[in-house]
């Protein structure tokens, strides 16, 4: 009775925990320069288009990073430079 017991993980479970990653890190760095801080009296669709604003850059940032670390280049800018 002293061995491991295991439990099945459902599929969407188990995926979010070892494929999400990435989205995880874009979102961190997305609230560290998050636009609607001081404009929350605006009209829906401002506080919609600045979050897509927001997730481009962020994206741009992340093919950014993982061009240089697969052709090993330096890196000119961090996150708050490259925004």
């Amino acid at each position: 009775m002293s061995g491991l017991l295991e439990k099945a993980v459902p599929l969407g479970i188990g995926r979010e925990t070892t494929v999400m990653n990435e989205n995880d890190i874009m979102d961190q760095l997305r609230l560290q320069c998050w636009m609607m801080l001081f404009s929350r009296n605006n009209k829906w669709w401002w506080a919609l288009w600045l979050w897509g604003y927001e997730v481009c850059l962020m994206n741009a940032y992340m093919m950014y990073c993982c061009y240089h670390q697969i052709y090993n280049l330096p890196m000119k800018y961090n996150h708050y430079a490259f925004i």
